[in-house]
């Protein structure tokens, strides 16, 4: 009867058949372990499948039987996986995308009096607005994860854009209402931004590069007010 007895080397599987019942020791962790059942099986060395291992190295276990000693590739730490540019870029859409929201901030009261708009309207457009922002981040999630990053935050520029000219040319409160609307479900693309960055930046950089994104954020909040003002 052959026993067949697990080693494991690196956090890899290795099974080793040895004639007799005898124990046998794994390669790594140097350790004894029996098989819980005896199987008929020839004694030789299984191994992994060669494109799983980027190198390996012939030995022998205490039965004679050669085994192959496998190493699992290590992950390349801080590197990003784009150029930083690109990582620029997408700071640079958030920013206008939240400074959409924010420019108007401080004469959207007097814009919507110019339409006789009660103070409970005036409450509205911005209510609104942050409704569809909530409403849309999800759904512009899954939409980058069909179409792509880049299609999507190139969509949500574009959206921001014409909503904010849609609000300035717009000639009836409902107009405003709606263009408002139309603006906040195009400012959902924080969430895209930092799916984008979980993507590209590894693991031991991701808590700096969000708080970059973070910080472009508040930096839209900041300007926008002055610029609208």
């Amino acid at each position: 009867q052959a026993i067949l007895a697990q080693g494991l080397f690196d956090g890899r599987s290795l099974c080793l058949t040895t004639p007799g019942r005898q124990r046998v020791r794994a390669p790594s962790r140097g350790a004894w372990s029996m098989s819980a059942r005896a199987v008929d099986l020839p004694a030789k060395a299984v191994d992994l499948p060669e494109e799983e291992s980027e190198e390996g190295t012939e030995d022998e276990d205490e039965g004679g039987q050669p085994f192959s000693r496998q190493r699992t590739p290590q992950s390349r730490r801080g590197v990003l996986s784009v150029d930083v540019s690109a990582v620029f870029l997408v700071y640079i859409v958030n920013f206008l995308d939240s400074l959409g929201g924010s420019i108007s901030t401080p004469i959207l009261p007097f814009y919507a009096k110019e339409f006789n708009a009660t103070y409970a309207e005036v409450g509205q457009l911005f209510s609104v607005f942050a409704l569809a922002q909530m409403a849309s981040m999800p759904f512009l999630s899954y939409a980058s994860d069909l179409y792509g990053r880049r299609a999507v935050l190139l969509m949500a520029t574009f959206g921001s854009g014409l909503g904010a000219i849609w609000q300035g040319t717009a000639t009836s409160y409902t107009s405003l209402l709606v263009s408002r609307t139309f603006s906040g479900a195009w400012s959902g693309v924080a969430s895209v931004c930092q799916v984008y960055l979980v993507d590209v930046v590894p693991a031991d950089l991701r808590a700096d590069y969000m708080s970059y994104l973070n910080s472009s954020t508040q930096a839209s909040v900041l300007f926008g007010p002055s610029i609208g003002a």
